[in-house]
């Protein structure tokens, strides 16, 4: 705001710091009993300013050795623009050194005006530049800061590279990933559709889990033999083929995930969703059941155990768990990256992981997860040789181990099943109508279509009497009013 009645009718008050009041006080040479007017403040910031400049003056003489610097490199190579060698030199004498160490800039030494300082020869100025020079020294030597040589020549160089800003022209480039070819689904293979009806696996149709590990690059990195974890289970041709990759190139990185199983008591096939579309009829149609389609998502959390019984979705109906292989949830878990399990299944999950094969399953386990950490899961800890006990929280009871879809003649094996909903108003509706049945458990059922008849049925038979009551008030009133009148008329 503008103070033109400054010293009438308005006033300014300094507020300042404790350690401020005591600076304007060493500067004024006062005491602190000693009031502080204005004219106090105003001399503290001069003082101040110029002690501002002062230290400053290194900067400042740097600004104008760069100077000098400049203008005699243009006297030496007047044909800069048009001489390549000129030009060269030009540039040498123009560029200064982006960045120093600290011992360039803090190390003890003796501060002469010289080339060593100044970084240039004062024999090679001419004319205006070699006064200039000059005078720049002359300056310098009666500074006060001179004779602090190691301060002086540190706050010379940091503030002339923190001056002097070195501005990086940096062009933003967006590296998209390379555009792959997708293979096309070529239709079910005759050895799935066979075992499919049969129960019997034979054909070139599948390949061994263990062969689709060892070909990872990991794998060979690891001179690792896949064998010994997955010793049974199998996957489709079509499991592999995802997009065409050039020659060499490693496929770790476009793994499918693992989501279809097809599988007997005795074989268990990994087949991509196409497949089991596929599949689908074939098994709804065929009579004798030799195979059964099953629903798996690895549990990557511990909400997500139930997928771990292999029981949360089959095609058919399962009738009974036994059916399965007992080495199927095992090896599932491994090739599809299972990082939760139970208690129950942790001794044998450390005799099938032997040690020369934990580090190799720890990056395993963590591509599967696109390189998230994995060790503060149940199978890091597994990879790390870290005991687990039964009391840990890893295996503490969830009441998200529930199934939620099962198909037609399935039973379920929990007391009651778990609900999912779309929005938040089907929650809230439902969370309404669980309250309302157990109000009615308590208190008895309450046939609202009846008590809505009732309540009518009461409200008319309140205005039917309050019309009678009305009626009989404006009886006794026009039979006053006549009496009167003929008592009148008697009179």
């Amino acid at each position: 705001m503008r103070l033109r009645q400054l010293g009438t009718t308005q006033s300014v008050v300094f507020i300042a710091p404790p350690e401020v009041h005591q600076s304007i006080l060493d500067v004024c040479q006062k005491h602190p009993t000693n009031p502080v007017d204005s004219a106090d403040v105003v001399q503290w910031l001069l003082h101040q300013t110029c002690a501002s400049n002062r230290e400053l003056e290194p900067l400042f003489y740097a600004q104008g050795v760069d100077f000098c610097r400049r203008i005699q490199a243009v006297t030496d190579h007047p044909d800069f623009l048009h001489n390549r060698a000129d030009q060269d030199d030009y540039m040498e004498t123009l560029q200064q050194p982006e960045q120093q160490t600290l011992e360039d800039l803090y190390k003890p030494r003796i501060d002469t005006v010289d080339e060593s300082v100044t970084g240039i020869d004062s024999d090679l100025l001419q004319g205006r530049v070699s006064q200039f020079m000059q005078e720049l020294q002359n300056r310098r030597g009666r500074s006060d800061l001179v004779q602090n040589s190691i301060t002086g020549s540190a706050l010379e160089e940091v503030e002339q590279e923190r001056e002097v800003a070195y501005e990086v022209e940096e062009e933003r480039e967006v590296q998209r990933p390379e555009r792959l070819q997708a293979y096309r689904f070529p239709g079910l293979h005759p050895t799935l559709s066979e075992f499919a009806q049969t129960g019997v696996l034979e054909g070139s149709g599948t390949l061994p889990a263990a062969e689709v590990l060892d070909a990872t690059k990991m794998a060979r990195e690891h001179e690792m033999d896949s064998a010994g974890l997955l010793s049974h289970l199998h996957v489709s041709i079509e499991f592999t083929r995802t997009v065409k990759l050039k020659r060499g190139k490693e496929r770790d990185e476009f793994m499918r995930p693992v989501n279809w199983i097809l599988c007997n008591n005795q074989f268990a096939i990994v087949v991509i969703p196409e497949e089991a579309e596929a599949l689908i009829p074939i098994l709804r149609a065929t009579a004798a059941q030799a195979t059964y389609l099953i629903t798996y998502a690895a549990p990557v959390t511990k909400a997500m155990l139930h997928f771990d019984n292999l029981d949360y979705y089959t095609i058919p109906a399962l009738p009974s768990r036994s059916l399965l292989p007992v080495w199927l949830s095992f090896e599932l878990g491994i090739f599809a990256g299972r990082l939760y399990f139970e208690y129950s299944e942790y001794v044998r999950i450390r005799e099938r992981v032997l040690p020369e094969s934990m580090s190799f399953l720890q990056e395993w386990l963590a591509l599967r997860r696109q390189g998230q950490d994995i060790s503060h899961t149940p199978m890091g800890y597994v990879c790390q040789r870290r005991t687990l006990r039964k009391d840990h929280p890893f295996f503490s009871e969830s009441k998200t181990q529930k199934h939620m879809l099962r198909p037609l003649g399935q039973t379920s094996t929990s007391a009651e099943e778990e609900e999912y909903y779309d929005s938040e108003e089907e929650w809230y509706e439902a969370e309404e109508h669980i309250s309302r049945q157990e109000w009615e458990k308590q208190h008895g059922q309450v046939d609202y279509n009846s008590a809505e008849s009732d309540s009518d049925s009461d409200a008319s038979e309140d205005r039917e009497e309050s019309d009678e009551e009305t009626r009989d008030e404006e009886s006794q009133e026009s039979g006053g009013n006549d009496e009167y009148y003929v008592s009148d008329e008697e009179q």
